[in-house]
């Protein structure tokens, strides 16, 4: 059957008896409301199709209600972003097919996990226990694990008789299974858990932070780690190097450049710099990081801007600010959003219902339709849209 090309302005709807249907923009009937339910799917081709379900069994149809997938399954999903293939359910086994029924992973295990992005390698359940297969349904790690995630590069995170440890796709042992838990799995090291403390080893499972704190940070993109001891906190780098003592009640990486970090003290915050040289003190409720020299801060549901000697920039009287100089300041004020400059400006005036800034591009929300303007308030996308990201 031929699948409906191009772009479709349709909407899924549900009758009284909870039946499901399609209309197009004109409220015209595209696909009867017969279905117990209905969701759509663009493919590669730019073809729009309908998972739908009918009678307790799948199928897949098209925008002309043409069977593309007989409804002969009893679960059939889209597992991947990238690619037309389906996860499907036939005589309560998992396997994978394509848009024609070829099979291409055979209907022989309990469950087939996916990565969204990724059609690699397929984590399989049977009995309750793990492994994983490649697209040939080779088995590269057995079934043989109580938990399995997705392999990150060559390794793979399991867990088996109640510990965790790491393995390779050669379905050997790398980092042993004897830690109660592993966290972060990045580059610079792996977060584990194990008698109630935290560390980091690396992935021949020698140490790179002691197993002796209650809780630790890491950044995919840094070599600062944030640490906690005795309910304490710090900061340290990866060479277990003290760059802020673990004096502070609370602690967050406060800039990209990591030159700044916001503390808490007496359930109040405020920042000192890499050095631990108080920069603003601890009197806020909440304090982001700093952008062009301001910094948002929060105090008794209230929001403001300071510069870096703590000067009040902007008082402490909106709702809500976001900082996206050196566009605009999003603010709200009475429950309504508008833009400020640094000087507390109006740029627009406050009269939209929601209101951010994405690439440069400012969204706004009005009369629960949502268009782009720029920052004196002028139109650049019609206030039509139900959804954000459909401008």
């Amino acid at each position: 059957m031929e699948l409906l090309k191009g772009y479709i302005d349709y909407k899924i709807v549900e009758n009284e008896d909870y039946k499901s249907g399609v209309m197009n923009c004109k409220d015209e009937i595209l696909i009867p409301l017969e279905y117990d339910s209905l969701d759509s799917k663009t493919l590669q081709d730019n073809t729009v199709c309908f998972v739908a379900q009918k009678d307790d069994n799948w199928g897949l149809i098209n925008a002309k209600n043409e069977i593309i997938i007989p409804f002969t399954y009893k679960n059939l999903n889209f597992p991947f972003e990238n690619e037309d293939i389906i996860r499907a359910v036939k005589s309560d086994k998992c396997g994978i097919i394509d848009l024609k029924e070829n099979v291409l992973i055979p209907f022989e295990y309990d469950y087939v996990s996916t990565d969204p992005v990724d059609s690699k390698y397929f984590p399989v359940r049977n009995n309750n226990l793990w492994g994983i297969i490649d697209k040939q349904n080779n088995i590269l790690v057995s079934l043989e694990y109580d938990e399995i995630d997705y392999p990150k590069g060559d390794y793979v995170l399991a867990k088996k008789d109640d510990l965790c440890g790491i393995i390779n796709l050669n379905n050997e042992i790398v980092i042993p299974f004897e830690y109660m838990d592993i966290f972060d799995y990045l580059p610079i090291g792996i977060r584990v858990y194990k008698k109630g403390k935290e560390g980091v080893v690396n992935i021949k499972n020698e140490v790179i932070i002691p197993i002796e704190y209650d809780e630790i940070q890491m950044h995919p993109n840094h070599t600062s780690v944030e640490v906690c001891k005795n309910n304490k906190w710090g900061i340290i780098n990866i060479a277990h190097n003290v760059v802020i003592p673990c004096e502070y009640d609370g602690i967050s990486l406060g800039s990209p450049d990591f030159n700044y970090f916001t503390v808490k003290r007496n359930d109040k915050w405020g920042l000192i710099d890499k050095d631990n040289k108080l920069i603003i003190p601890f009197e806020y409720d909440e304090i982001y990081y700093p952008q062009m020299d301001y910094v948002v801060v929060q105090k008794d549901n209230r929001y403001g801007v300071v510069d870096m000697d703590n000067n009040v920039i902007i008082p402490v009287e909106y709702e809500f600010l976001v900082n996206n100089l050196p566009l605009a300041i999003v603010a709200e004020l009475n429950g309504k959003f508008g833009l400020i400059d640094i000087q507390n400006q109006n740029l627009t005036a406050f009269i939209y219902d929601d209101m951010f800034v994405s690439e440069d591009k400012i969204y706004a929300s009005k009369n629960k339709k949502w268009g782009r303007i720029d920052k004196k308030g002028n139109i650049i996308v019609d206030f039509k849209y139900y959804d954000p990201m459909e401008i």
